[in-house]
C-alpha cells in the first residue's frame, strides 16, 4: 500500500472554492448541519477576523484533506487568537491529522505573538477535546445556546416593584471597563466582536455597577425586528440579589414581551439561576459547548 505523505500549508494557498469544499467536507457528519455556501463562508471569515496566512490546511499528497481556521485580533494591547473551525475529511479521520494541524497552528500563533487563544467545542465531541488538550487548551467554562420563537408570556422575567436598579445603555466596550467583565468568554461574545451590539449596565441604589449584559438587536431587510441575541449576562461576585438582577437584564434585553421575534441565547456562560429563568420563560436548549483557553507564556 502506498504511504500517504501529509504536509501542512496555509489557507491562502487555496482558492475560495477549495476553502469552501474543505469546510463542508470537514464538517460532514458533525453534531449539527454546518454546510455553507460561498457567501456564508466568506462572511464567517470576515466577521470573525480569520487570517488565511495563519490558518492551516493539511494535504495528503496534493489533495487538501483538513483545516484549522485561525483568527487574530489585537485588543487593548494584547493579541488574541481564536480557532474558527477545525475539520478533517471523513476518509482521513482517526489518523492524528487534527492533532498535527493544531500543533502547526499553535506554532504559528506563537510566532505571531499571541497572548491568549480561545475556542468553543461541542460538549460531546470527545475526540476534538482530546486534540485540543494535546496542544495545551484547557476547559474554562460551560456555554449554552437557547431559543424562544414568538412573543413571551406577559409575566416572563417579572420584576419586584421594590427592586431599585438604574439602567445604562451603551456600547459593548463600556462593559469591558467593569472590574468584573468576563474576558474569558466565547469569541463571538467578547465585546470587540459584537458589531452593532449594545451593553446594558445595571447600577444598585448606591450607584455601583453590579451587572451587565451584551446583546444585539437584528432587523430584516425592511427594518423590522427579527431577533434579539444575548451574548453575555453577568452579575458581580457576592451579590445576594442575582435573581433580581438577571430579571432586570432579561426583561430589558428581550422586551417588550409581546414582540413577535426570535429570542436567542448564544454561547452564554452557564449560570444555573440565569438558565432557570430562561427555561421558565419557555426558552429551549439548542446546544451546549465547552470554552477552551490556551494562555501563552
Amino acid at each position: 500500500m502506498k504511504q500517504v505523505i501529509v504536509t501542512m500549508k496555509r489557507l491562502n494557498e487555496c482558492t475560495y472554492d477549495q476553502g469552501l469544499q474543505l469546510w463542508n467536507e470537514g464538517f460532514t457528519g458533525y453534531f449539527s448541519d454546518m454546510t455553507r455556501n460561498l457567501e456564508q463562508h466568506l462572511a464567517h471569515m470576515s466577521v470573525n477576523g480569520i487570517q488565511p496566512h495563519l490558518s492551516v490546511v493539511a494535504y495528503a499528497d496534493a489533495q487538501p484533506i483538513g483545516f484549522v481556521l485561525i483568527a487574530v485580533r489585537t485588543v487593548r494591547g494584547k493579541k488574541l487568537a481564536w480557532n474558527g473551525g477545525t475539520g478533517v475529511a471523513p476518509s482521513c479521520r482517526g489518523q492524528g491529522i487534527a492533532k498535527a494541524m493544531m500543533e502547526e497552528a499553535i506554532r504559528l500563533i506563537r510566532e505571531e505573538g499571541v497572548h491568549t487563544a480561545y475556542l468553543e467545542v461541542v460538549a460531546q465531541n470527545d475526540n476534538a477535546i482530546r486534540a485540543y488538550r494535546h496542544v495545551g487548551f484547557q476547559i474554562t467554562d460551560r456555554l449554552i445556546g437557547m431559543r424562544h420563537d414568538g412573543g413571551l408570556d406577559a409575566n416572563a422575567f417579572k420584576l419586584d416593584p421594590s427592586d431599585s436598579f438604574s439602567l445604562h445603555w451603551g456600547k459593548p466596550v463600556e462593559a469591558a471597563d467593569l472590574s468584573f467583565y468576563k474576558e474569558a468568554a466565547a469569541w463571538s461574545s467578547q465585546w470587540h466582536n459584537i458589531r452593532e451590539g449594545h451593553s446594558l449596565i445595571v447600577h444598585d441604589s448606591d450607584g455601583s455597577a453590579v451587572a451587565y449584559a451584551l446583546y444585539k438587536q437584528v432587523t430584516d431587510d425592511y427594518g423590522k425586528l427579527k431577533s434579539l441575541v444575548l451574548y453575555q449576562c453577568e452579575v458581580a461576585a457576592g451579590r445576594a440579589d442575582k435573581d433580581a438582577l438577571y430579571r432586570a437584564m432579561l426583561s430589558e434585553v428581550y422586551g417588550p414581551n409581546y414582540a413577535e421575534c426570535d429570542r436567542m441565547v448564544y454561547n452564554v456562560s452557564f449560570e444555573p439561576e440565569l438558565i432557570s429563568l430562561l427555561l421558565e420563560a419557555g426558552f429551549t436548549t439548542i446546544f451546549e459547548q465547552n470554552l477552551m483557553v490556551l494562555e501563552q507564556e
